[in-house]
């Protein structure tokens, strides 16, 4: 499942008889293992009769509340804060909450990406806009180094690619911040996981979960069809005696206990970094999942709290909307999204949707760098020796790789990333 997803979903880990604790669980530890006592799924914290008929007004004031709440449930006077900035409207959230409680010269911000990324176009806009100390960050200069992938390694359950957690642990070590406010489940929590139409039925909802995770295999190399099998009883298995009744669907509940939990919040909370995540504070849950569900489908409302919130710094355009500014008329076309493409390609050019890389090519860099290059190697050679995939799999991908007959990038970097968990946790 880790060669399949790119991490292990639900308790599993790579290791036998290891398990993670659940989340959001209260347990009775035992000579033998552990007893789930209690578990408090996300869908439980919605309470759609609440807002249900609510004008527009008391929810814009109501999500004020719930959000300077949440920053406040994470803020602690006198720390060295450090945001995140992306061209998206999470990051600005957080910022603006911020300044509700510090002045803007005791919070720095951070933007990383590639030149022509989107982030590094527009995250030092808003910091701008926000007149905080800002710095940007070329990822092509930062070098990969087996010790930080071996620490990035045990700093989290050793379940996801490395190089995710690599950059992220990276980006705090150089600012030297005590605390790290990344936008985790901000888009999620706000709606950006409702699908256009209603995801019928379980096998629908697995396939929509396959699709949103085939970016680390998208060909599926090396995956046998039971472990299909086995990852689809596993993911549904979350679903299991729940009446989904309120603005929640199926598909988001599937996504927040495996996605969200096992890949995301490993990758931005793990173990080395102070991390405070607003958007998963229980006030701020409890109000969004709350919205009905056409307010929350593509992130309707919190476009509109946002307009109302921090409107200086929603003048800067945002990835959300293509590269527009985010006005009255731009969330009109969002509502027909081939009318706002269209838009995009005539007025911006290269910034009309398409998907400009927020880190390094790997494909190319795997070839060309010999820092990557050599971890690469090393790795893929070690894992072969350990036949946990076919004998001779391995080489004949990465040498197809450097001979430029396909794009194996991902899966050599989940490949590698296998390699240096097992060394990280002393597997032999």
């Amino acid at each position: 499942m880790f060669l399949l997803l790119g991490f292990v979903p639900g308790t599993k880990t790579l290791f036998r008889k290891i398990e993670c604790l659940p989340g959001g669980s209260r347990i009775a530890l035992r000579e033998d293992g552990y007893e789930v006592l209690e578990t408090r799924h996300y869908h439980s914290m919605a309470y759609p009769e609440d807002l249900k008929g609510k004008p527009r007004s008391y929810l814009l004031k109501e999500a004020r509340r719930a959000w300077l709440a949440a920053i406040g449930a994470c803020y602690e006077t006198g720390q060295d804060i450090l945001v995140p900035l992306s061209g998206g409207l999470d990051s600005r959230a957080i910022l603006a909450g911020l300044l509700e409680y510090a002045d803007s010269s005791k919070i720095r911000t951070v933007t990383r990406g590639v030149p022509g990324s989107l982030d590094l176009a527009w995250g030092p806009q808003v910091a701008k806009a926000a007149g905080t100390k800002h710095v940007e960050i070329d990822l092509r200069n930062v070098p990969i180094r087996m010790d930080g992938l071996l620490k990035a390694a045990l700093s989290t359950d050793g379940n996801i690619n490395l190089f995710d957690a690599y950059y992220n642990l990276q980006l705090v070590e150089r600012s030297g911040a005590t605390e790290y406010w990344p936008g985790y489940m901000g888009g999620s929590s706000c709606g950006s996981l409702q699908p256009p139409r209603e995801i019928q039925g379980r096998d629908a909802v697995y396939r929509h979960f396959d699709e949103a995770n085939k970016l680390y295999n998208p060909r599926r190399i090396l995956i046998e069809p039971s472990v299909h099998a086995r990852c689809r009883r596993l993911v549904l298995s979350c679903l299991d005696g729940i009446a989904v009744r309120n603005s929640m669907t199926p598909y988001e509940i599937v996504n927040f206990r495996h996605r969200q939990e096992r890949l995301i919040g490993t990758i931005v909370a793990s173990s080395e970094v102070a991390a405070k995540t607003p958007f998963a504070e229980e006030e701020w849950l409890q109000f969004a999942l709350s919205l009905p569900r056409d307010l929350r489908r593509h992130r309707r409302f919190f476009v509109r709290f946002l307009l109302s919130f921090c409107p200086s710094l929603m003048t800067v355009p945002t990835t959300e909307f293509w590269g527009l500014p985010v006005t009255t008329r731009m969330r009109r076309l969002w509502a027909n999204r081939r009318r706002l493409i269209t838009f995009a390609k005539r007025k911006l050019g290269m910034h009309s949707g398409l998907s400009y890389p927020t880190y390094i090519d790997f494909d190319e860099a795997i070839r060309s760098r010999p820092d990557l290059g050599q971890i690469v190697r090393q790795s893929v050679n070690d894992l072969d020796a350990r036949a946990i995939v076919p004998k001779g799999t391995a080489p004949r991908l990465l040498k197809e790789h450097l001979d430029h007959q396909a794009d194996h990038s991902m899966v050599l970097c989940l490949l590698t990333s296998l390699e240096i968990i097992l060394k990280a946790f002393n597997v032999k």
